[in-house]
């Protein structure tokens, strides 16, 4: 596997004309002295790569394959690397433009009470140590996607959800394939954001459930579907929640109004919902079609409780535990059930799937709003103590607010005079708010525990089981 760097499209990309004759002409240069050399796979593993996609696609003969980046590139290229690790040429090409190789998202350390199992020998991954397997060239396809292993006992989100491992990586594919063959700009923006990374968290919670009610453990192309539409769903709603929060960055990555301007971002954050929309409606099902629907609506809603209540310090914790079920939790409760609905289970059965995602959901929540005051800039994914700066009172403020009264002021103020929003932190680390919401956060996680208890046992169940306790685990 050969390494290429392509500096030259950057200033081309940037400068936001992805139809001009100059990048053309910089990429067909790039491909000319590759194809010639036989290649029969280009990867291009940077995050421009989905506005570079259509270009590089005209410009490749039918018989090389393009190979989108992200988790689908470790399966795709484990046959080139096992030949390169046994001295067989391996005709693969990495095009490169970034100077850093953007980390695959599913690569998130979590503490783990056991060792994780090791990777299938088909797809060999760096030692334990950080160093190549023998034989390995030094840029391999686990490098190339920034996912390794640092030692100790930790475990990644795609070990969490190694059961449906593989239908993640056939849903990646899949979506790019939903969004259609709109207008580029519009492509290219909602593509930008499925190369970004990410957890996948929510759609394998879908994939898992549907997997464990199954009585074969089989997937319907109608759950596929349902896990593809949730991913967008959330997708989307990222996008206006960026352009809300005025965020630069996401997982690293620039924002879709970063790269573009809002305007792209917000129609883009349309486009994707309506084409969740049109996928929901193609399902066929009314009841999972007002699941659904609904999620939209408590997302928008959560938005503008979130919006309303800034700096206001006399809202109730009833208040804020709606917000967070409205933002966070509705879309993971609602798909649970969506899933059960698909398989025909009983009433009292989806509501125990729905009790699920929607306690799973404010355990996540919670421990994220705690974060802001225990977690870094890079395990956040934005600069910490934001929330509190940006005067969105969350458990941690509320339950100090309770202990120390003085807080009241300075939110009020919204931090208007120099050391506001130091001594607001202090005031928040110093008291029992933070274990409190600790407790909060671990009480969610034990009533989303119970609520599948009745699951049958396998390996999804199993699973779904640990989720809980991942992300109590994100605390410590």
């Amino acid at each position: 596997m050969i390494e290429v760097g392509c500096p030259a499209f950057v200033p081309l990309i940037e400068a936001g004309d992805l139809e001009a004759p100059a990048l053309r002409e910089a990429a067909a240069a790039y491909l000319e002295p590759l194809l010639a050399g036989g290649i029969d796979t280009v990867v291009m593993a940077c995050t421009h790569y989905p506005m570079l996609r259509p270009l590089l696609a005209s410009l490749l003969p039918p018989h090389v394959q393009l190979v989108d980046p992200a988790v689908a590139t470790v399966q795709r290229l484990g046959p080139c690397s096992a030949a390169s690790a046994t001295g067989r040429r391996a005709n693969a090409r990495v095009i490169r433009c970034c100077p850093g190789i953007s980390a695959c998202g599913c690569a998130s350390p979590v503490r783990r009470r056991r060792s994780p199992p090791g990777p299938p020998p088909a797809r060999p991954m760096p030692s334990r140590g950080g160093g190549e397997p023998a034989g390995r060239p030094a840029v391999g396809h686990a490098r190339l996607l920034g996912s390794r292993h640092d030692g100790g006992d930790v475990a990644t989100v795609a070990e969490l959800l190694q059961p449906v491992e593989a239908d993640l990586d056939a849903l990646l594919a899949d979506l790019r394939n939903l969004i259609g063959a709109g207008h580029p700009i519009l492509q290219a923006a909602a593509e930008h954001l499925f190369a970004a990374g990410g957890k996948r968290i929510r759609p394998g919670i879908v994939l898992l459930l549907s997997r464990a009610i199954s009585p074969d453990g089989a997937l319907t192309p109608r759950h596929r579907r349902l896990a593809e539409i949730t991913e967008m769903i959330h997708t989307a709603s990222l996008v206006h929640d960026d352009v809300v929060d005025e965020a630069a960055t996401r997982r690293g990555v620039a924002t879709v109004h970063s790269r573009f301007n809002h305007r792209v971002a917000v129609l883009a954050g349309d486009f994707l919902f309506a084409q969740a929309s049109w996928h929901l409606a193609n399902l066929d099902d009314l009841e999972v079609v007002k699941l659904l629907s609904r999620v939209i609506m408590d997302l928008a809603d959560g938005e503008v409780r979130q919006g309303l209540f800034r700096y206001d310090t006399g809202q109730s914790f009833e208040t804020y535990l709606e917000k967070s079920y409205c933002k966070t939790a509705s879309l993971i409760a609602n798909s649970a059930r969506a899933a059960g609905v698909l398989s025909g289970l009983r009433e009292n059965r989806l509501d125990e799937l729905f009790r699920f995602g929607r306690q799973l959901g404010l355990a996540f929540q919670v421990v994220d709003d705690i974060l802001d005051f225990t977690g870094s800039d890079q395990q956040l994914g934005k600069p910490a103590a934001s929330d509190l700066a940006s005067g969105y009172l969350t458990a941690p403020v509320l339950y100090a607010l309770e202990e120390r009264p003085a807080l009241a002021g300075l939110i009020e103020r919204e931090f208007s005079q120099e050391g506001d929003l130091d001594q607001a932190l202090e005031l928040v680390r110093g008291c029992e708010a933070i274990p409190r919401s600790r407790a909060l956060a671990e009480s969610f996680a034990r009533q989303a525990t119970e609520a599948i208890e009745w699951l049958p046992p396998s390996e999804p169940r199993s699973a779904l089981r640990a989720l809980p306790d991942f992300v109590i685990s994100r605390l410590y």
